[in-house]
């Protein structure tokens, strides 16, 4: 079950993360959604991102295809520091959500955006 109707969805998205344990979550509204990802986040270089098989670090571009109410989670949960996603593009050739928030941030609570 989607939390917004889909056609408020949109194409681009930048997302906002607080500092520490940054996650965010995109999904698609439709089949076949080809998804790019630019990710933005200084902390990458010393720790890359695994998914689908590959590391991804800093201003890497990672391509998604995702269906139908499908979904991608992107976090940080086991680092400490203040590393963040603030600033990583996200472009959807079909309308796409995004959800973006914390694990568990510095100030002792977990919280998501809904944008």
């Amino acid at each position: 079950m989607l939390l917004f109707p889909v056609s408020r969805f949109g194409h681009n998205y930048y997302v906002i993360t607080p500092a520490g344990k940054p996650s965010f979550i995109i999904v698609a509204s439709y089949n076949n959604t080809s998804v790019s990802v630019r990710l933005v986040n200084a902390g990458l270089a010393s720790q890359p991102i695994l998914a689908n098989g590959r590391n991804y670090t800093n201003n890497d571009l990672m391509d998604l295809l995702l269906n139908s109410e499908q979904g991608f989670m992107i976090q940080r949960c086991n680092h400490h520091g203040s590393e963040d996603f603030t600033g990583t593009s996200v472009y959807g050739v079909k309308p796409i959500g995004l959800i973006s928030g914390a694990c568990g941030a510095k100030q002792n609570c977990s919280t998501q955006v809904y944008m």
